[in-house]
C-alpha cells in the first residue's frame, strides 16, 4: 500500500482547490457587474449575464469539490471506481492521516488525565461525622465535646 500521496493525486487536489476558488470568485463577482455590452455573444454568451456568472461559479465549485475528493481519496476511494482492494489502497494515506490526528488527540487527553488528581478518590463519599446537639441552644458540637461550644452547657 502507498504510504504517501502520489504527485498526480496532489496535483488533482490542488487543481480542485483552485477551481473552487475560481468558482467562488465568479459567484461573488457576478452581482457587481451591472453593465456588459458584450453579454450574450460568443459561444459562452450566457456567462455574460448575472445569472449565468452565478450559475457558472456554482458549477465550478461542484467540479472543484469533485476534483478535491478524487485527489484526497483516489478514484476508487472516492467511489468513482467500484473496486474494494483498490479503494483500500487509495484510502490508506488518507486514513492514516485521520488516524494520526485521532491518536494525537488521545495522547493529549491521556497526558491531561495524568496531570489531574485521582478522580476515584474525589468521587468517594465523605466520611460520616458524628455530632451532638446541645439541649439548651440546639447547636451542633463534635462527638468528643463535653460542653457546648456555643452556650457552654454540659452535653
Amino acid at each position: 500500500m502507498a504510504r504517501e500521496f502520489s504527485k498526480g493525486r496532489k496535483a488533482t487536489y490542488y487543481l480542485g482547490l483552485l477551481v473552487i476558488i475560481a468558482g467562488l470568485l465568479l459567484v461573488c463577482w457576478a452581482p457587481f457587474v451591472f453593465v456588459d455590452r458584450d453579454a450574450g455573444t460568443g459561444p459562452f454568451g450566457f456567462l455574460g449575464s448575472f445569472g449565468g456568472r452565478a450559475f457558472g461559479g456554482v458549477i465550478l465549485i461542484v467540479i472543484g469539490g469533485f476534483l478535491r475528493s478524487v485527489g484526497a481519496r483516489g478514484l476508487a476511494g472516492s467511489g468513482v471506481l467500484l473496486d474494494a482492494e483498490k479503494a483500500r489502497a487509495d484510502l490508506e494515506p488518507y486514513a492514516r492521516i485521520g488516524g494520526g490526528l485521532l491518536r494525537d488527540g488521545l495522547e493529549h487527553a491521556q497526558l491531561n488525565e495524568a496531570k489531574t488528581p485521582d478522580t476515584a478518590a474525589e468521587a468517594a463519599p465523605p466520611e460520616k461525622i458524628i455530632v451532638i446537639r446541645c439541649r439548651e441552644c440546639r447547636n451542633l458540637n463534635e462527638e468528643n465535646s463535653n460542653f457546648c461550644s456555643e452556650c457552654g452547657a454540659e452535653l
